[in-house]
């Protein structure tokens, strides 16, 4: 791994899921666990319907030192930017150096 390849700061974010008491909904919320050097590289764009409301969405690889703080089910803020995984974080090799992951964005359609 290149460090100076490395160049955006990206914040792990880890999940915890509440139960209402009294709705018996779960609410899954996000809290800051980490922030470390990586590198983001966009892959594809595409654009897709929901309804009558059109999303963007955009696809991306990004790659960073081994932590065992980054499991499935953690997503990944890049500025004001989300990213959610797409399957489990590979780490390259086995080595507990580099850690590698699809992710995919959310775009919201502009005001």
């Amino acid at each position: 791994m290149e460090a100076g390849k490395l160049i955006h700061r990206v914040t792990i974010q880890t999940p915890t899921r509440d139960e209402s008491a009294v709705s018996g909904r779960v609410k899954e919320t996000f809290s800051d666990t980490a922030t470390v050097w990586a590198q983001v590289k966009p892959r594809s764009a595409s654009r897709r319907e929901i309804g009558a409301q059109e999303i963007g969405m955009a696809t991306h690889d990004i790659s960073m030192r081994y932590t065992p703080d980054l499991v499935e089910g953690c997503r990944l803020k890049f500025g004001t930017r989300i990213f959610r995984l797409i399957g489990p974080p590979i780490n390259v090799d086995e080595r507990n150096i580099e850690l590698r992951m699809a992710v995919i964005e959310d775009v919201q359609p502009a005001a």
